[in-house]
């Protein structure tokens, strides 16, 4: 006898699972997540972050009579710390000194609030192969300072300076350009 209960038993719940079935409750309620989300502007103006510029301090060339120009000392502050970048340009040669980079001579010298100075000596022999026997009769160079964040391509605007050598050095000026 208690054969037939279990079938009966077994009967009406598979009844009651396909009644389930057929009338949807198992189906899962449909989502008011979307795919996109519409976004409402107030502007049409978009602007990224920039990062600011250095403070130009000095640049200072110092030449020797007959040898003309031996070096030029550069003084900057940043708020920016590390990855300061300079970038030499004589005529269609550029080169460029990364702070962290092997043979920078790109240094931090302090840190005062927020704001970092920075100094860099580049001689005949650092000057990026920029600097020959040319000098002598005189030269001029653009020279470029920039923040930068480190492994980043990501640059300030950068402070600039005219380097002018003269006639064997003597004389030869560095100006920041306006």
């Amino acid at each position: 006898m208690t054969r037939p209960r279990r079938s009966i038993r077994l009967a009406v719940a598979a009844l009651g699972v396909g009644a389930l079935l057929a009338s949807g409750a198992l189906h899962p309620d449909p989502t008011e997540a979307a795919w996109t989300d519409a976004e409402i502007g107030s502007s049409a103006a978009v602007t990224a972050a920039t990062l600011a510029a250095p403070t130009a301090t000095t640049c200072t060339p110092r030449s020797v009579l007959v040898v003309g120009l031996q070096d030029f000392t550069l003084t900057w502050t940043s708020n920016q710390p590390g990855a300061q970048r300079v970038q030499i340009t004589r005529g269609a040669t550029t080169g460029t000194d990364v702070q962290g980079a092997t043979g920078s001579v790109i240094t931090q010298t302090g840190s005062t609030g927020g704001a970092y100075q920075y100094r860099a000596t580049f001689t005949q022999a650092k000057l990026l192969g920029l600097l020959n026997l040319a000098d002598l009769l005189g030269g001029s160079y653009e020279i470029r300072i920039y923040n930068g964040y480190a492994g980043s391509s990501w640059v300030s605007a950068p402070v600039r300076y005219n380097l002018n050598v003269v006639l064997l050095g003597l004389g030869s000026t560095c100006a920041l350009v306006p």
